[in-house]
């Protein structure tokens, strides 16, 4: 078995040690090293016999060096090094296409191959997830800068990955499509935070990138509306259709349950915040209003509830990006006392609005990713008037946390409530 490359270990070696409270210390020279071997193997020569060209760039183009620069990417984003995560994650889709790992279940392939066939299932899998995580990386970053994504969901002819008991036994397991699924094919494992990543993905396509010509000013036959229509749709099969080992509260102990149904419902909250904004833009009357009010309280009382099962587990905390749908249920509270700020939100609003932010200190200890999201929701509530009705001393120390009060929450995150706050630059 060959030793991999040495970007590799050294890439795998700095996510380890990152906010470990012993080798955390390690984790950014891990990381340069890491980079250094990276950008030093685009210039390395496979062997003699490839001389001639010199500094081609040819050595690099391996499962192992994708692999390297989406963990590199990983870290980076974490590090909240974010131009660099999107330049890292930008190598890395480039590679999995070159490798063409987005067509690896294609029945017809005219391109020329760069990898030669897999020595068994293990290594088939081994590359379709190397193209998930890719998949899964580019995502993220475009629903965090607003940045166009290099994977394009409609161009994929690679199913979605086995579950990991499959995986590590070697036992083969026919796995769905990513369309399949979206239409109410089971899944499991990975798969479950890829599903989430692609819908997060189009939702933020329709939350961003309104047109005029989307005609949101109409109902029935507006784009716009159709658009929402369907995502709303896909929604409801997704939590018709969720597998059993992803329903709560029976799979508390699983941590990627408590990510895909909190995730799930922040996805409600983002396309009916938008609906609601349009709604009121364009005055199109009550009952689409009381609608979409519904379901955006519903979202957020589930995430509430989520976070009062779990609080006293670890499930909760494992991922920083649970805070994401913690700060969106935080923004229903404050759209819903913003209402009528005369009388405020009411006492059981204020307590799961409590909870939550709580819940978001003790998460924010451990990823610092979620003190963006507790200030932001600090900023919410003052810049929304409304620092007399909602009173929660703990907020107040994140206001200036990140140098002054701009908004460094993802793109896909801000929502009517935020939009009171200037983004920040991505640039350091």
């Amino acid at each position: 078995m060959r030793k991999p490359p040495m970007c590799l270990q050294y890439a795998i070696w700095a996510m380890g040690a990152l906010w470990h409270p012993k080798y955390d210390r390690c984790a950014d020279v891990f990381y340069k090293r890491s980079r250094y071997y990276a950008e030093a193997d685009e210039m390395r020569v496979r062997s003699q016999l490839y001389r001639p060209l010199k500094e081609s760039g040819e050595y690099f183009i391996t499962i192992a060096h994708a692999q390297a620069w989406a963990l590199i990417a990983c870290y980076e984003a974490r590090a909240m090094l974010y131009t660099r995560a999107g330049m890292s994650c930008a190598r890395c889709c480039r590679l999995v296409h070159m490798l063409g790992l987005n067509k690896i279940d294609s029945p017809d392939d005219d391109a020329p191959e760069t990898l030669g066939p897999p020595q068994d299932w293990i290594e088939l899998e081994e590359r379709r997830r190397v193209f998930w995580v890719a998949f899964s990386c580019d995502a993220q970053s475009s629903m965090a800068t607003g940045w166009p994504s290099y994977i394009n969901s409609d161009d994929i002819m690679t199913r979605l990955p086995a579950s990991e008991e499959a995986f590590i036994s070697g036992e083969e397991e026919e796995c769905p499509f990513l369309d399949d699924v979206m239409k109410g094919a089971s899944y499991s494992g990975f798969s479950g935070s890829l599903v989430l990543n692609h819908l997060l993905k189009a939702i933020m396509r329709h939350v961003h990138l309104i047109r005029p010509s989307d005609r949101p000013e109409d109902p029935t036959h507006g784009e716009f509306w159709k658009r929402h229509r369907r995502l709303d749709n896909q929604l409801s099969t997704l939590f018709m259709f969720m597998p059993d080992k992803f329903r709560l509260p029976e799979n508390l102990h699983n941590p990627l349950a408590t990510y895909i149904n909190l995730n799930f419902h922040a996805c409600v909250i983002c396309l009916h915040h938008v609906a609601l904004e349009v709604i009121e833009k364009h005055g199109l009357g009550d009952p689409l209003r009381k609608d979409s009010r519904y379901l955006l309280k519903n979202a957020a009382d589930e995430i509430a509830s989520i976070v009062k099962m779990t609080s006293h587990r670890s499930s909760l905390f494992s991922n920083p990006l649970c805070a994401f749908s913690l700060y969106s249920a935080t923004t229903v509270y404050v759209y819903l006392a913003k209402e009528d700020p005369a009388t405020g939100i009411n006492p059981v609003d204020m307590s799961n609005l409590e909870l939550i932010v709580n819940a978001m200190e003790a998460i924010g200890r451990i990823h610092m990713v979620t003190c963006a999201f507790l200030q932001q929701a600090c900023l919410d509530i003052d810049n929304n008037g409304l620092s007399s009705t909602i009173k929660i001393p703990a907020l107040y120390q994140y206001r200036n946390l990140f140098g002054g009060p701009a908004s460094n929450i993802p793109l896909l995150a801000r929502s009517p409530i935020s939009k009171h706050t200037q983004m920040s630059s991505p640039l350091p």
